[in-house]
């Protein structure tokens, strides 16, 4: 698509569906400021596919040159949106909201079910959020979700034969769907700290990247349903 900004420039809006050689010189130095894990991530998707883990850069450009992006990682319609980033003299045109209305509608195109997001509760960023249909998972918490259907989590977490398989890369999303969950137990995991519902979305990339480069677990597996939802693991350290 194409969008007017507030300054009057056109900003031209689209989407890299990694791995993209093209753009792998453009994307990863626009991000590099995220550091550590999160370029680990970058990186790797740029140039190879990452088991069933799809990887999406929203991205608006003028004159060829990347301004802004929005990435997701999702797995059958489960993901977590993050690295909206503007550069900062273009920001306060518009370009955030340019880019994420695009990318929402091609979510609900593609029958999304659920993007998760972590940012601060009430801030400028999370009322940007909301105006797009994400809201709290918890009560004035920056931890927010959208949900193709209201019924999102009924479904998705209904009773199914499951089967333990270990941790790929496309279990990303899923697991902060897990994490997610209001109510029920309060202690989830001694390993990585959590106590209540919670976003997985940086412990994650943690938790894979000691897996693949580290000794540091002995054992660590998932619990999947055969409708593909994530329903528990374990980790042996």
């Amino acid at each position: 698509a194409e969008v007017t900004l507030k300054s009057g420039e056109c900003m031209e809006v689209g989407v890299i569906n990694a791995p993209d050689d093209k753009y792998t010189g453009k994307i990863e130095p626009f991000l590099e400021h995220k550091g550590g894990h999160w370029n680990w991530h970058i990186k790797q998707c740029m140039q190879k596919p990452l088991d069933a883990l799809e990887t999406r850069f929203y991205i608006g450009q003028i004159d060829g040159e990347i301004i802004n992006n929005i990435m997701t990682v999702e797995y059958q319609g489960v993901g977590i949106l993050g690295h909206v980033f503007t550069m900062p003299e273009h920001r306060q045109k518009g370009a955030c909201k340019g880019v994420m209305k695009n990318q929402m509608q091609d979510f609900r195109n593609r029958n999304g079910r659920a993007l998760y997001l972590g940012t601060g509760y009430d801030s400028h960023a999370y009322h940007i959020y909301a105006s797009f249909g994400f809201q709290s998972v918890y009560e004035r918490s920056g931890f927010m979700r959208y949900w193709g259907n209201p019924d999102f989590e009924e479904n998705y977490f209904a009773k199914s034969e499951v089967h333990v398989k270990p941790v790929e890369w496309h279990d990303w999303g899923r697991l902060t769907a897990l994490t997610g969950i209001v109510g029920y137990d309060f202690l989830r995991s001694i390993d990585f700290g959590i106590y209540g519902p919670t976003n997985f979305e940086g412990r994650f990339l943690g938790f894979k990247n000691a897996l693949e480069n580290s000794e540091h677990y002995v054992a660590a597996n998932i619990l999947e349903t055969d409708k593909e939802a994530i329903v528990g693991f374990i980790t042996i350290t």
